[in-house]
């Protein structure tokens, strides 16, 4: 299994080893939806990384918890890690079976769940903003499906939501930080 320092510089471990890891470069992301380009889960995985570090930079440092770079950038990297297993499950579908998925999830890779439970609210905002903004912008780069924009609009209103709990959550220099990025 492989060993990361992954919250505030506590070593943790994970039930991944490095092959599984480098695995996700042969999960495809997009399975229901027409790209004129593939995009692997690691691909993707290393986009929201540092779309996430551009989120960190654009927070004020006099608002920035000690740590946040490397806690954002090491959950960004793995937030999809057990899509090596699962593949990459399309959203619509999430929906439905969210419920199961976070069962089946909690019962394959405890030690991944118990980290993604560990994390603060800032760092799992920060990323999945991060993961919603990589998404569309790749979606609206590489889609070639008439189905896309209704897609890309769903997004950008879960990525408004998330940007509204983040106010209403006492995390508004965060959702400050994603607006600069949204441009």
């Amino acid at each position: 299994m492989a060993q990361f320092n992954m919250i505030e510089g506590k070593k943790v471990v994970l039930d991944f080893s490095l092959q599984e890891i480098t695995h996700l470069s042969h999960i495809k992301r997009w399975g229901i939806v027409k790209m004129d380009r593939s995009q692997s889960v690691a691909e993707h995985s290393y986009n929201v990384a540092m779309i996430s570090c551009a989120i960190v930079n654009a927070i004020p440092p006099h608002l920035r918890t000690s740590g946040l770079r490397d806690a954002v950038t090491n959950w960004a990297l793995f937030h999809d890690l057990p899509e090596v297993y699962t593949g990459d499950i399309p959203t619509p579908v999430k929906g439905f079976i969210r419920d199961g998925l976070a069962e089946l999830e909690g019962e394959m890779f405890p030690k991944y769940i118990e980290l993604k439970n560990a994390l603060s609210a800032e760092v799992v905002a920060i990323c999945k903003a991060a993961d919603l903004i990589e998404a569309i912008a790749y979606g609206q780069a590489h889609c070639a499906d008439d189905r896309a924009d209704g897609l890309l609009i769903d997004m950008h209103d879960i990525l408004d939501n998330l940007m509204f709990n983040c106010r209403m959550d006492c995390l508004g220099h965060v959702a400050d930080a994603v607006e600069v990025m949204r441009g």
